[in-house]
C-alpha cells in the first residue's frame, strides 16, 4: 500500500454526517475503510418471524444488529485482508448500535480502537456494556464524566468540517434570515413558539424545518405559527450546511437529554453566523463571545436586548480558538496523534 494511516469507520448513517466524516478523513490523508449502519432488510420471512419472537418473547433486542454485523464483517474482512497489514485505527461512533461481538472482531484487526458517544451515555444505556472494549472512549457531555466516574471516559466536543474552502458568505438583505432544523420534540415546542413571536417583532425571516413522523400530523397543532416548514424526510447534512451558509442567524434549541454542545454551535463559528441558543453551557467554552452568541432561557425574550445583539457586528474569533474546534484538531485528539 502506501504510507497513509488507515482507519475503519463504523457509524450510523445520521443524515449524511457519516459520509462527511469519511470524506474529511480522506481529505486529511487517511486510507478509509467505511462501514455505515444501514436499516436492516430481512432476507426471508422466517428471519422477520425469528426477530419478532426473540425481541418480544425472550427480550433479545439485538438480533437484527447481530445479523447485520455478521454480513458487514464478511465485507470488512475482505477490505482488511487487501491491506495485508494491521489497520492503524478503528473509530466507532454510537457504539451502542453495534454488537459487542462485532466490536471485538474489529478490535482484533487494528492497533487502536476508539469509541465516541455523541448522544449522551444515559440516553442509550446499551453503550455501557461496550466501553471496556475500547482503548479510548470519548463523550461530548461533561456531565457524563461526572455521573459515571467508574468508567475511564475522556472528554471531547463536536466540531466543524474544515474542508469547505469558502465558508464565509455575504448577505445584504434588509430582512435577516434565521435558520433552524430539527425533529419534533415536545419539550422544545414552547421555546420555538415563544421565539417565533419575538422574531416577528424584529422583522426576521423564519426558515424553520421541523421533522415530523408520518403519524405526527396532530403534532403540527402544537405550533402556533404557519411559517414553519414541516418535513417528513431527513435533511442531508450537506444540504443543511448549504442552508447555514445562506442564513444570517442560526438558532439552537437544546435537547434536554444532554448538555453537550450541538453541531450548530460549531457551524456558527466556522461560517461566522450569529447564534441564539438556550444552552447556557456554551458560556463555559472559549468559543463563546457575547457579540456572537445570545443566551436565553427558552421563555420570554427581551426584544430590545435581542435587537441590540443582532445589530452588533460579528466578533471574529482568534484563529487559535477557531482551529481548536476543527475536524483536523478533533480527529488528531481522539486518535492520539497530537
Amino acid at each position: 500500500m502506501n504510507n497513509k494511516k488507515s482507519i475503519i469507520l463504523a457509524l450510523p448513517t445520521d443524515v449524511g454526517l457519516s459520509d462527511l466524516i469519511a470524506k474529511n478523513f480522506e481529505c486529511h490523508g487517511f486510507d478509509v475503510i467505511y462501514y455505515r449502519r444501514q436499516p436492516y432488510k430481512y432476507k426471508r420471512p422466517t428471519e422477520r418471524l425469528t426477530n419478532f419472537f426473540r425481541k418480544n418473547i425472550f427480550g433479545d433486542k439485538g438480533y437484527k444488529n447481530r445479523q447485520q454485523d455478521k454480513e458487514a464483517l464478511e465485507k470488512l474482512n475482505c477490505d482488511i485482508m487487501q491491506r495485508k497489514m494491521k489497520i492503524d485505527y478503528a473509530l466507532f461512533i454510537r457504539p451502542d448500535t453495534f454488537s459487542i461481538e462485532f466490536i471485538k472482531q474489529i478490535k482484533g484487526h487494528v492497533n487502536k480502537t476508539i469509541g465516541y458517544q455523541w448522544d449522551g451515555l444515559d440516553r442509550f444505556p446499551d453503550v455501557f456494556d461496550r466501553i471496556e472494549n475500547f482503548n479510548d472512549f470519548y463523550v461530548f457531555d461533561p456531565k457524563d464524566i461526572l455521573n459515571h466516574p467508574e468508567y475511564d471516559l475522556k472528554l471531547t466536543t463536536n466540531f466543524y468540517f474544515d474542508i469547505d474552502q469558502n465558508p464565509i458568505s455575504i448577505k445584504n438583505e434588509a430582512k435577516k434570515t434565521i435558520y433552524f432544523v430539527g425533529s419534533h420534540l415536545p419539550q422544545r415546542v414552547s421555546a420555538i413558539n415563544k421565539f417565533i413571536e419575538s422574531a416577528d417583532k424584529l422583522n426576521l425571516q423564519i426558515n424553520f424545518l421541523i421533522g415530523l413522523k408520518k403519524r405526527g400530523k396532530l403534532d403540527k397543532l402544537l405550533y402556533n405559527s404557519d411559517c414553519i416548514n414541516f418535513i417528513n424526510r431527513n435533511i442531508d447534512y450537506s444540504e443543511n450546511l448549504s442552508n447555514v451558509k445562506n442564513s444570517d442567524i442560526l438558532i439552537d434549541f437544546v435537547n434536554n437529554v444532554h448538555s453537550g454542545l450541538s453541531f450548530r454551535i460549531f457551524e456558527s463559528i466556522f461560517y461566522q453566523k450569529k447564534l441564539i441558543t438556550n444552552n447556557t453551557e456554551v458560556t463555559k467554552y472559549d468559543l463563546y463571545h457575547e457579540d456572537n452568541i445570545y443566551i436565553w432561557d427558552g421563555r420570554e425574550i427581551d426584544i430590545d436586548s435581542l435587537r441590540s445583539f443582532l445589530n452588533k457586528p460579528y466578533h471574529i474569533l482568534p484563529s487559535k480558538i477557531l482551529n481548536k474546534y476543527s475536524f483536523k484538531t478533533w480527529h488528531r485528539l481522539i486518535l492520539g496523534m497530537n
